[in-house]
């Protein structure tokens, strides 16, 4: 928890901050959640992160949507990243 709470800049030794901390884990939990069921709901289809997180009225979480999508083609079975020529042209697709 302390190295994601230095990337949204919260102390998580400080009391507030260990609950502002918890807040925004779960935070990033459900937004894990609705991108996962966003791209296992449109099998073999490619998405862009801007396309995910339009579709999912989450337009203001694309660095944390980013880091998530990373994470996901690294440990989730059946989530793949086709590369772009930026960070932002690259897609992201599921397959069953």
């Amino acid at each position: 928890m302390g190295f994601y709470a230095s990337l949204v800049q919260i102390n998580s030794y400080h009391q507030p901050g260990v609950e502002a901390g918890k807040k925004e884990a779960n935070n990033v939990i459900e937004l894990q959640a609705n991108i996962l069921q966003y791209l296992q709901s449109h099998p073999g289809q490619q998405f862009t992160l801007r396309k995910i997180t339009t579709t999912i009225n989450q337009p203001e979480d694309c660095r944390t949507s980013f880091k998530i999508l990373e994470y996901l083609t690294r440990n989730e079975r059946g989530i793949t990243k086709i590369p772009g020529k930026t960070y932002f042209e690259g897609t992201y697709r599921y397959e069953a």
